[in-house]
This record gives C-alpha cells, structure tokens and sequence, in this order.
C-alpha cells in the first residue's frame, strides 16, 4: 500500500525530517520571542547619546543536556553602564546597595545632553528597560511558543 513504510529504517528517517521541521518552527518562534524583548526593551531605553538604545542584541542557541537538546536565548547589551541604568544607583538602587549620601563628579567632556563640569547626584533611578519588556510581552510571548510547542 502506498504510503505505509515497510521497514523501521524508512520509519526512523521520517520521523527524524519531521523532528527536524519542528525544530525549525520551534526556533523560529523563539528568534521572534527574542526580537520582540530586544525591541520592546530598545523603544524602553532612555536616550542621552543613543549608545545603550542601539546597543540591544538577543541570541540564540541550541545546546545539548544530557541526551536533549535545549534552546537558549538571550536578550541582553554589552554596554557596561546598562546595569547601572536598568537597576538604578544611589539611593534609587533597586536591591538598597546603593550609595545613600550624594556625590559629586565631574564630566571632562560634553556628554549628550550633558556639558562639561561638576555634578552633584543621589544617584540615577531604574529605568527597568529589559523588566518591564519582559512583563509587558509574556502574554504575546506564551502565545508564539504556544503556537509551537504545546504548553
């Protein structure tokens, strides 16, 4: 009969095309999981030069565990002051490390908005750009994966 495998190696091969066509739905579904958070975290960025805002990258990887593979993604910046503007510093540090006396710097060139000289500060408050990506696309988020992979 048509359409009926005779053998378990053709079987195998079938299942494993198959296998790896939902894999590539399956990562699809996370590279757009990823744009979203990096997009969503990008339009959340404060601007004073553009670097962090432009900074934003995701990446995804497949790894193995044990005997199964594991996609891993990631949303993130490699800009060094990105904690600092997500988190808070001072007095507004969201895990109340922060400094709790003022203090002042000094910018020895003009920075953005900022021109050269003294400032005094309390610290910066949260900006939560990458939190607050998260929390506002959880929901669209279940939905792409769940249009995938059954939750």
């Amino acid at each position: 009969m048509k359409g009926i495998r005779s053998n378990a190696t053709e079987v195998i091969q079938d299942l494993e095309r198959i296998k790896g066509k939902k894999q590539q739905e399956i990562a699809s579904a996370f590279f757009k999981c990823l744009y979203l958070l990096q997009n969503s975290a990008r339009r959340k960025t404060p601007v004073n030069t553009g670097w962090l805002r432009s900074s934003w990258h995701h990446v995804l990887q497949r790894k193995r565990v044990g005997k199964e593979w594991q996609y891993v993604g990631t949303v993130g910046t490699n800009v060094k002051y990105a904690p600092y503007v997500e988190f808070g510093t001072g007095i507004y540090a969201t895990n109340g490390k922060g400094r709790k006396t003022p203090w002042v710097y000094h910018l020895n060139a003009d920075v953005g908005k900022y021109k050269q000289g003294f400032y005094r500060t309390s610290g910066q408050k949260p900006k939560l750009m990458l939190i607050t990506a998260w929390k506002d696309n959880i929901e669209q988020i279940k939905r792409i994966l769940g249009e995938v992979i059954k939750l």
